[in-house]
């Protein structure tokens, strides 16, 4: 992935939609109601940049997709690596670029009573795993820009 100038979350949908519109000759997939809400060639396009996408029809809360550099010139197999393909350790072994699903720390219930529950944080980190899109998530018009922090 090649670098981009820091920018906004507004900035950057706005910039988007100036490039759907030129692109289509209208801002057509945009849903009408939510302006934050972009189709996946607009998820795509903020992955590519560095921003991180998640989808409103999704049911886990917290989730969203993230873009991983990779490793062009290659990457020193670890043990795991090395017994899966049948490397030597340590033997170089080149990534290309790839997307990984963000999953935040599971939650846990207690009851507080007979009739009702807290939810707290588990003891669990949060966790990542490479991540392809479904058809469902290419043919939707639900994702949004996830703010950084």
């Amino acid at each position: 992935m090649s670098p981009v100038p820091a920018e906004t979350h507004e900035q950057f949908l706005d910039r988007w939609r100036m490039a759907a519109a030129t692109y289509r000759g209208d801002v057509g997939e945009i849903p009408p109601g939510d302006p934050d809400l972009i189709d996946f060639s607009g998820a795509l396009y903020a992955l590519k940049a560095g921003h991180h996408v998640t989808r409103d029809g999704w049911n886990g809360r917290g989730l969203f997709v993230f873009a991983q550099a990779g490793y062009p010139d290659g990457i020193p197999a670890n043990a795991n690596t090395a017994a899966a393909t049948g490397l030597p350790e340590g033997a170089l072994i080149k990534i290309p670029e790839y997307l990984m699903l963000y999953s935040p720390p599971p939650m846990r219930t207690e009851a507080t009573s007979p009739t009702s529950l807290r939810v707290l944080p588990d003891d669990e980190p949060p966790s990542a795993t490479h991540w392809v899109p479904s058809m469902g998530d290419l043919m939707a018009n639900d994702w949004r820009i996830v703010p950084r922090p």
